[in-house]
């Protein structure tokens, strides 16, 4: 019967794993080799490398021209970002605002839609999914199904609704991934909290695009 050998670091160390033509490959502890960020080549495993992925979607698609994004961390290279080791060069970068503005000089302005726009995030600000009280993983994953579900039903003839999904999708798409990882990991937490977490930082990107739109 063969075998695939995979490779894990801990602490330092090699360790083999060996998985049999009847095992299932664990995303978690199989490692592939990727592009380091300050060194040629690191280890990450198979979940990882899909958010590194989601990443370099997102930065390929909708990172401006204009905009340096900065990576600290002695892991993968994400493309279009600059490596950075000395932390106290950022005391003498300007300060970053973080509102969201949507260049309206490609497009015309709907005032009908763009109403429709603001009136729909208002109703989504408001929606009960928010404050939704979640005691079991049961609840915890229907809720994050529902909540995401609402945020990405728009009216694709909107393009204000469009810029809004996707600004909320590249979000979720990192974001749910993490989710993921920790609900089937071992780790122990609390539903209830990770899911007001969720709730309040997709409230908040609501908020900015909102702001966004009445920006005169």
């Amino acid at each position: 019967m063969r075998k695939v050998i995979h490779l894990i670091i801990k602490k330092g160390n090699l360790k083999n794993i060996d998985y049999t033509s009847n095992k299932k490959i664990d995303p978690l502890k199989s490692l592939i080799k990727v592009k380091g960020n300050f060194r040629n080549k690191v280890f990450t495993n198979i979940f990882f490398n899909q958010l590194i992925e989601n990443y370099n979607y997102i930065s390929t698609h909708y990172k401006s021209s204009e905009t340096n994004v900065y990576n600290l961390s002695d892991g993968a290279y994400l493309n279009s970002t600059v490596a950075f080791k000395k932390y106290k060069k950022f005391n003498k970068l300007k300060k970053i605002n973080k509102s969201f503005k949507i260049k309206t000089k490609d497009i015309s302005i709907d005032n009908e839609k763009l109403a429709m726009e603001l009136s729909n995030i208002n109703a989504l600000l408001f929606n009960d999914l928010f404050s939704a009280e979640i005691d079991t993983k049961y609840q915890f994953l229907l809720s994050l199904n529902n909540i995401t579900n609402t945020i990405l039903t728009i009216d694709s003839s909107n393009i204000y609704s469009i810029h809004r999904q996707h600004i909320c999708f590249n979000y979720l798409n990192i974001t749910l991934n993490f989710i993921n990882y920790i609900i089937y990991s071992d780790f122990i937490f609390n539903y209830n909290i990770i899911y007001k977490i969720f709730s309040s930082q997709i409230k908040g990107i609501l908020e900015e695009y909102k702001n966004s739109l009445t920006i005169k």
